[in-house]
């Protein structure tokens, strides 16, 4: 995370320097962006860069953790209140298109995301994965809650392992970037993959030959 010196710094110039990171990361890849060229354009020392920060890692997990899953836990926590008024493929439908929305306003956080996925079994990924259940444990919490104490969800249902599927959601459409050379999410990708997540929801994975087995 950023040292204190960075937070300390004016509101424009932090924004500027964060700017500039984002379209190097976006255009460059993780492995390919360089602190020299981001300094340069960000118009500080490269001395002051490692004021603000540690390394490259360091200003990568920040971008990762802060701007892109903090940008997530605003929508989820403002979503949350409507608890009465969604179910919960509701509500995990209408958060996919708020973020959806909010990243084709920033194509550069999105494009850092798709590039994540291709850093898997890289340090840096292992970095950010650690940080990954501490920022979204209690993500869907209250809905799943709310719903088993409706009756709407089985007892019986991993109140965690349900949340940690749906936070993976994410990861899925970054992986379907990788795996398709996509350049980008299609609002008709996100749909489609709600309804496979809500068909599975609704009616499992077996068949009746596979329950009897």
């Amino acid at each position: 995370m950023p040292k204190q010196t960075f937070f300390n710094l004016p509101a424009e110039k932090r924004k500027k320097i964060l700017d500039v990171a984002v379209k190097e990361f976006a255009e460059q890849g993780y492995k390919g962006a360089n602190i020299s060229r981001m300094v340069l354009e960000a118009g500080i020392a490269k001395g002051s860069f490692y004021q603000y920060f540690e390394d490259k890692d360091d200003l990568y997990l920040y971008i990762i953790t802060t701007m892109i899953a903090g940008k997530k836990l605003a929508i989820y926590e403002r979503e949350k209140g409507r608890l009465e008024d969604l179910s919960l493929t509701g509500f995990l439908r209408a958060v996919s298109h708020q973020i959806f929305q909010d990243f084709m306003e920033n194509p550069g956080l999105l494009r850092i995301g798709a590039d994540l996925m291709r850093l898997e079994g890289e340090p840096v990924y292992q970095k950010i994965m650690g940080c990954y259940p501490k920022l979204s444990e209690s993500v869907f919490m209250p809905f799943i809650q709310h719903e088993i104490g409706q009756g709407e969800i089985s007892e019986k249902v991993n109140p965690r392992l349900l949340n940690f599927i749906f936070i993976s959601l994410g990861l899925y459409l970054a992986y379907d970037l990788k795996t398709t050379n996509a350049e980008t999410i299609h609002e008709e990708l996100v749909d489609r993959m709600l309804d496979d997540m809500e068909y599975i929801l609704k009616n499992g994975i077996y068949t009746d030959k596979g329950k009897s087995m």
